[in-house]
């Protein structure tokens, strides 16, 4: 993200009892704004793949996290053991998921149809549509708790947050932790004091 806008070492480090298996689409893969790459990072024992690569055979238990119609909605206690999350735009994860056979043949769930997203680094999103990295925690919210779930979405407010205020959409002092001084220098904007 540039000289002291980076987000590594704010990302946070969890242990959930559900896996994650994050399947990206081939274009995802080099744009500063997906997020599904920070998942392995946050998640011990998540995987991110790309649909390139032969995905595994899943676990007993396993669901695809997309909402569609024929998904049933995510509730605490479901037995899951494991999460697979399309990661692309809404039409690309829709096409991924009808062929790949290992995504097809897997039960979906989604998030209830009010989850709004903490906001969005991609310009023209629907607000009703998650980040993949929101959608995780979100989903493993309802499964496991907040203790997995709050530290995701504080790190995920982290990246929107820094991104719009790169943008020029957002103040310093609306950033959580705020803007170093580094980046202030290095993107030439001038230190505002609150």
């Amino acid at each position: 993200m540039g000289t002291g806008l980076c987000v590594c070492a704010l990302v946070p480090r969890l242990a959930p009892r559900t896996t994650v298996v994050v399947v990206a689409h081939p274009w995802e893969l080099d744009k500063p704004t997906n997020t599904g790459r920070f998942v392995a990072r946050s998640l011990s024992g998540s995987r991110f793949l790309c649909t390139d690569d032969a995905l595994p055979a899943p676990p007993p238990r396993a669901a695809v996290l997309f909402p569609s119609d024929e998904a049933e909605e995510l509730r605490p206690g479901a037995a899951i053991s494991s999460l697979y999350v399309p990661d692309g735009t809404y039409r690309q994860a829709r096409r991924m998921i009808r062929r790949q056979a290992v995504l097809a043949d897997l039960p979906r769930v989604a998030l209830p149809r009010e989850s709004r997203a903490v906001g969005h680094i991609r310009r023209g999103v629907r607000l009703d549509l998650l980040s993949t990295y929101e959608a995780v925690a979100r989903a493993l919210g309802i499964l496991e708790g907040p203790d997995i779930e709050g530290p995701m979405l504080e790190f995920i407010e982290v990246v929107v947050k820094r991104t719009l205020w790169f943008r020029g959409k957002l103040a310093a002092v609306s950033v959580p932790g705020g803007i170093s001084d580094a980046a202030h220098e290095s993107f030439g904007r001038p230190k505002r004091q609150p």
